[in-house]
């Protein structure tokens, strides 16, 4: 069995390897509301954030993006981030209206954010629950090390994981 794993193994670390490399036309975000728009150059060696949240009168994001803006800020400027309103995938939810746009980027401009913010996102990498908000780490490479909610320790070491500039490694 030994002998087995044994040769197996360079397959395996292949395998890992081959994971689904992601850029900015794969993500096809919406219209950029607020911050810098994103490109491979504003990307190249670093890690990404995409964030789903949702924004309406009633429930405003205030306390998340903060929270989301201090993870970032711990980063040190080695993850680049972008925020998304997210339109898609709730029951029930209707496509966001111009007034609201308007609310949301006079609201993103109040907070002055370290990351861009944009509406809908019309292609999600795989992994999306229902829940938000959500998020996706990848690392400088653009592999998706993390899909899930903004929080936990798996999260923090996601962040961590991303934030390692290209060429140094995160082990110890």
């Amino acid at each position: 069995m030994r002998h087995l794993l044994f040769w197996l193994s360079p397959l395996l670390v292949l395998a890992a390897d081959n994971r689904k490399k992601y850029t900015v036309d794969d993500l096809e975000w919406g219209k950029i509301l607020y911050g810098a728009p994103l490109t491979e150059l504003a990307l190249k060696d670093k890690g990404l954030v995409v964030f789903l949240f949702v924004f309406n009168e009633e429930v405003r994001p205030e306390a998340t993006l903060n929270k989301f803006q201090a993870d970032l800020h711990a980063t040190k400027g080695n993850i680049v981030a972008i925020a998304v309103e997210s339109v898609m995938g709730a029951p029930g939810r209707e496509a966001i209206t111009s007034k609201k746009v308007t609310e949301l980027t006079k609201f993103l401009k109040k907070f002055d954010y370290e990351f861009s913010a944009c509406v809908g996102l019309k292609k999600r990498p795989p992994g999306f629950e229902s829940t938000l908000p959500y998020c996706y780490v990848m690392n400088h490479k653009k592999v998706i090390i993390y899909s899930g909610p903004p929080r936990g320790d798996e999260y923090k070491q996601a962040l961590d994981k991303a934030a390692t500039p290209a060429g140094k490694s995160v082990d110890k």
